[in-house]
């Protein structure tokens, strides 16, 4: 308790410094609303929402619009000192909306979602607001098809996309591939958009399952910033500050600054930590049309390793036996990360239609993990073996592009172009050791907090090296054909080559290549404005390392998929509606070499089919929703060890989430009050052949209550797990690695907007 109270002394003492240093203006000063706007609403739809014009400004959440500099009418004559009195008092009419209209990752291009020939879904700002959301875990968890597959020890979730599970590669900060983990914080990222299904088109060799881009928030040309203290159950607390503006007069020079400090305990035994996180961001309009923006960010992560509960015996019920806080490792179990992403953009506009755009990017990630990992329960039921291990892993990735976006015509049909080549280089040398160590009561734990003098003599060892190269070509046209008719055609041809360096064990390198031609193509037929109909053909695309039997290299890991759907904008525009089928095919997948065991031969396959509902939006005034649901059949349909038919491991049937808001006006106005439910199906277990058990389907509630009582001030109330049901998000088949969702939790924030 006492380190937690001397966290939050310095992280709140940082906080407010930052404040003061960075803002370098009054903390009166006047608010302009943060960046994330898709589109002014209709007047009849928004609350009003009444202030004294001084405070105009400060009001979050108004619907963020791009200031422009307007010249006075010298027709009209300038208001008197009276009527300068009388606009004292106001109404302003504004929102955030949970629906976004436009995006970039689908098409590379600032393309209406209604106009992408594909599913693609957004969580925007003020959902992750309002839930409160601190994972991106928890935000995914408003994502049709999207689920968490697994989780490690060292805290990060692995995710599956309609059935198949999202590599490194499909995780991006800004479209860059980067060494992103679990952690989520909204300090600095403005919304999450999870484009379904394959995308190899532009973005090159990755699992088929879907692309997650972390859009990050950007710098703005009018003051704006925002600080909070947040205290949470288990004593987690953390402070946030968020603020933009200009540092030049004629604002053509913009910064961003976004950090979290956060002491993060839990509710299980001996598990706690520190979160720090900070992310600078300049903004420079060089001239009319050349503009240049650098983000850095830096995350730094410390926790104590765990790997869950234990079933004591072969059925998994059994588990229920333990309690749920119960800690298997050791006190001194830990994992440290350190991880840094720096991204540049150089854009160059020629006129009004074309646009040149230069990107780099670095991220690296280290992580230092040392844990006691479960092994298996011996036949008394309450013995369980452990090993433990040092892990060490550094991974560094070089990203350069040079896109061309522009606009023309050829008679009376209108194109809009993407051009662009990528490259990107990637190493990841890693050291392993470990080594047995004591075992554990499951009913009655001593630590023993053995010291960690592993040599590689003591159990087994590695010392390894990878890298990769990957280049790219991209073509993509965005067709419109008039009559409400519009074709996107596009495609790629990669080029892909890896080696793996071994010292400990000897072993000689492994070299890999390959080469690919990767087509999307895709219908839009939009009979009324507010309806749009569609279908797609995309394709991905994973290399495969190692040799068959016989010493030939092996083929890229193919899928493809085939999608139709329709997309609505109901209630007047309010409301974003969508439903989507897929059949989703995974070839050449590696299996057992019947003749050759030791080998694998490239005959396997997969197949995902499936449907999707998201809603998101303000059907009435006041009333805001986000909602999906996705089914997902997902079975092995050719492999030599695993039968036919057999389910993927991790992946429930059905998902369903739900979260409503609603904001009050008149007499209440300032308050609001949110509440929703996420419920999964049954999931088989993962890391098997064959589907051993089952994970039970669970149901949880959440609640959010927020009241904004002055136009700076907010507090904000979060319960997660309302009706604290005991629930289990995976496991794997040795029952030994289950880890429990939390109970309930809740979470009180306090901000203040300058």
């Amino acid at each position: 308790m006492e380190r937690a109270l001397s966290n939050v002394r310095r992280g709140s003492l940082a906080v407010l410094i930052g404040v003061l240093c960075v803002s370098g203006r009054s903390l009166a000063a006047p608010v302009a609303p943060p960046a994330g706007s898709d589109a002014v609403m209709r007047r009849a739809e928004l609350p009003p929402v009444a202030t004294e014009a001084r405070f105009l400004a400060q009001q979050e959440p108004l619907v963020p619009v791009t200031p422009t500099a307007q010249t006075p009418d010298p027709e009209k004559p300038a208001p008197s000192p009276q009527q300068e009195e009388e606009l004292e008092e106001v109404t302003v009419q504004g929102t955030r909306s949970y629906r976004v209209k436009r995006s970039s990752t689908a098409t590379k291009t600032d393309t209406d979602v209604m106009d992408v020939p594909q599913s693609i879904q957004i969580v925007p700002q003020q959902v992750l607001l309002d839930q409160n959301v601190n994972t991106l875990t928890e935000a995914l968890r408003n994502v049709a098809s999207v689920t968490t597959e697994f989780r490690d020890g060292t805290g990060a979730d692995f995710y599956a996309a309609r059935g198949f599970q999202i590599g490194a590669d499909n995780i991006r900060l800004d479209g860059f591939r980067t060494s992103t983990r679990t952690e989520l914080y909204n300090v600095g990222i403005e919304q999450v958009e999870v484009l379904k299904g394959p995308s190899a088109v532009l973005y090159g060799d990755m699992e088929p399952g879907g692309l997650i881009n972390l859009v990050s928030k950007k710098p703005q040309p009018v003051p704006f910033g925002t600080v909070a203290l947040n205290v949470g159950s288990y004593g987690n607390v953390w402070t946030t500050l968020d603020t933009t503006g200009p540092l030049n007069a004629a604002k053509t020079l913009t910064y961003r600054l976004s950090t979290r400090q956060e002491s993060a305990n839990s509710f299980r035994d001996l598990v706690n930590g520190n979160k720090f996180f900070v992310a600078p961001a300049l903004s420079w309009q060089i001239s009319e049309r050349l503009r240049w923006d650098l983000r850095v960010g830096y995350q730094y992560l410390f926790r104590v390793s765990e790997f869950g509960l234990i079933a004591p015996t072969r059925e998994f019920s059994s588990v229920n036996t333990l309690p749920l806080n119960r800690f298997y490792g050791e006190p001194s179990d830990n994992v440290t990360s350190y991880q840094t992403n720096v991204t540049s953009t150089l854009e160059y506009k020629f006129g009004d239609d074309w646009t040149l755009r230069n990107l780099l990017g670095y991220s690296g990630y280290r992580v230092i993990w040392q844990p006691t990992q479960p092994l298996a329960v011996l036949e008394d039921g309450r013995t369980l073996e452990r090993n433990q291990f040092v892990f060490d892993e550094t991974t560094e990735r070089y990203n350069a592009e040079l896109n061309l976006t522009g606009r023309f015509a050829t008679g009376a049909v209108r194109h809009q172009l993407f051009a662009g080549i990528d490259y990107t280089r990637s190493s990841r040398p890693s050291v392993f050791l470990d080594g047995p160590t004591t075992p554990i009561d499951l009913y009655n734990p001593v630590y023993t907090n053995p010291p960690r003098s592993l040599q590689p003599t003591s159990g087994s060892a590695s010392d390894s090296s990878e890298f990769n190269n990957r280049f790219g070509i991209s073509l993509q046209d965005q067709i419109d054909l008039g009559d409400n008719f519009k074709l996107l055609l596009g495609g790629r041809y990669s080029f892909y080559d890896a080696g793996r360096y071994q010292e400990l064990p000897p072993q000689a390198p492994t070299f890999n290549n390959a080469q690919r031609f990767s087509p999307r193509v895709g219908a839009v037929w939009r009979p009324t404005d507010w309806l749009s109909l569609y279908a797609s053909y995309s394709d991905a695309f994973t290399p495969a390392s190692g040799r068959s039997a016989t010493g030939q290299l092996f083929k890229p890991i193919t899928g493809t998929q085939y999608e139709v759907g329709a997309k609505a904008e109901l209630f007047g525009g309010g409301l974003l509606a969508t439903v989507a089928l897929y059949e989703l095919t995974k070839q050449n997948v590696l299996t057992r070499d019947p003749d050759n065991p030791q080998f694998s031969i490239q005959t396997g396959e997969v197949q995902s089919k499936g449907f999707e509902v998201d809603l998101s939006g303000r059907p009435l005034p006041g009333w805001d929703i986000y909602a999906s649901y996705a089914y997902v059949d997902a079975r092995f349909t050719r492999d030599n060890v695993i039968a036919p038919g057999t389910e993927v491991g991790g992946v429930p049937r059905n998902t369903l989430s739900l979260w409503s808001k609603y904001e009050f006006g008149g007499d209440l106005r300032g308050l609001s009050v949110g509440a929703g439910l996420y419920w999964s199906d049954n999931r088989w277990n993962v890391f098997s052949t064959a589907n051993l058990f089952q994970v039970p389907g669970y149901t949880t509630f959440d609640a959010m209550v927020a009241y904004r009582f002055d136009p700076r001030w907010k507090v904000q109330v979060n319960l997660k797990n309302l009706f604290n049901r005991r629930y289990y998000t995976d496991s794997d088949d040795s029952l030994v690695f289950i880890p429990p969702g939390a109970p309930t939790t809740v979470d009180v924030s306090l901000s203040y907007t300058f």
